[in-house]
C-alpha cells in the first residue's frame, strides 16, 4: 500500500497552503561549508530524576507555573529559557559546543537505553551521529499503539561537528545539498512512481515547487529560510508490535538547520492516519526547530 493516490490530488496544495501561512517556513550527505573558529569547552551538569507521581500533581497548573513547579522538583534538571523548557541530561555536544534539546511534557529521550541507538541508527548515514531519540509517550499511549508511532531523531553531522557556520557557509551548504539530492534522484527515481511524466521530470531536476503530485518513498522540499532547509517524505515501516510485525504508513520531515552557528539535523516521524497528520508533522517540526534555537540562546 502506498500514499501515491492519496497525495496525488491534495498533498502539494496542502503543504503549500501551510507554508504560505507559516511565519518562518532520507538523510543525505553533502559538501560545501567552511570550517572556522575554535570553540570553548562548556560544562555539562548532572540532573536529578523526577518522580512520576509528583509530576502529575502539576497537570492543572498553567504552563509557566508547571515549569516552575517541575524546576523545584528537579533542582537543576529542568530549566527554562525564553519560555521553553529543557533538561540538562538531554544536552549533547557538537564538537566541543554543548547544546540543549527542548523538553516537552510527556516526551522521553531513549538515547541512553540499551539497543535504542543501534536500532534507530541502522541504515542511516554513518557520518551522522545520533544524539537524541525523543519519543512522544503521550501520543503512543493515547493512540494505544503497540509500537513507537511519533518520535524525533537529533543528528550531529560529524563532517561539520567542529565547524561554525556563517550565513555564506550555510547558503553554500544548502546549495550543495540540493545538488546532491538531484544527483541521487536521477539514480533512484522510478517513472512508475509518479502520476505524470511531467512530475517525474520536475522531481529529477529538483523543481519541487512545480510538482502537482507526490510519490511515496521520496523526499520533497517543504520549507526553507536563511537558517534552515526542510524536506517532507512518506514511507512504509515495519514495526514489531506486541505479538506480530506491523507495516505502518508514516509521514516525516528532515530539517537541516543552525543552532548557535552549529549544523544540526532533525528528523521527525509519525504514523499516518489522516491528511491532518501532514500539517501536524510539519507544524511540530517547525516548532521544534524554533524551540531548539530558543533553549540554546545565549540571551538569558
Amino acid at each position: 500500500m502506498t500514499f501515491r493516490l492519496i497525495f496525488a490530488a491534495i498533498f502539494l496544495v496542502f503543504v503549500k497552503g501551510y507554508l504560505l501561512a507559516a511565519d518562518d517556513p532520507q538523510n543525505a550527505s553533502t559538501q560545501g561549508a567552511e570550517s572556522v573558529q575554535a570553540e570553548e569547552q562548556p560544562e555539562i551538569k548532572e540532573a536529578a530524576v523526577e518522580p512520576e507521581k509528583k509530576k502529575r500533581r502539576a497537570s492543572r497548573l498553567s504552563r509557566e507555573e508547571q515549569l516552575e513547579f517541575e524546576r523545584k522538583l528537579l533542582g537543576n534538571g529542568l530549566k527554562s529559557r525564553d519560555g521553553t523548557a529543557f533538561r540538562d541530561e538531554w544536552s549533547f555536544k557538537s564538537g566541543v559546543t554543548n547544546l540543549n534539546t527542548p523538553y516537552y511534557d510527556g516526551w522521553v529521550n531513549l538515547i541512553r537505553q540499551k539497543g535504542a541507538f543501534e536500532d534507530f541508527s541502522e541504515g542511516t548515514d554513518p557520518n551522522d551521529l545520533l544524539v537524541g531519540i525523543l519519543v512522544n509517550r503521550n501520543y503512543v499511549e493515547a493512540t494505544d499503539s503497540d509500537y513507537i508511532n511519533f518520535y524525533s531523531l537529533v543528528w550531529v553531522p560529524q563532517d561539520f561537528a567542529y565547524s561554525l557556520f556563517s550565513q555564506r557557509n550555510f547558503d553554500a551548504y544548502k546549495t550543495a545539498l540540493r545538488e546532491q539530492m538531484v544527483v541521487q534522484r536521477k539514480v533512484i527515481a522510478n517513472r512508475d512512481d509518479f502520476e505524470t511524466f511531467e512530475d517525474y521530470v520536475r522531481f529529477k531536476f529538483g523543481r519541487d515547487e512545480e510538482m502537482e503530485s507526490f510519490a511515496d518513498g521520496y523526499m520533497i522540499e517543504a520549507s526553507e529560510s536563511d537558517d534552515h532547509l526542510t524536506y517532507f517524505f512518506t514511507f512504509e515501516a515495519t514495526r514489531q508490535g506486541k505479538k506480530d510485525q506491523v507495516v505502518a504508513s508514516m509521514v516525516g520531515t528532515l530539517s537541516h538547520f543552525l543552532v548557535r552557528d552549529k549544523l544540526i539535523k532533525l528528523e521527525t516521524r509519525m504514523e499516518y492516519n489522516s491528511i491532518d497528520d501532514v500539517s501536524r508533522v510539519l507544524e511540530f517540526s517547525d516548532r521544534f526547530r524554533q524551540d531548539f534555537v530558543k533553549v540554546n540562546s545565549i540571551q538569558q
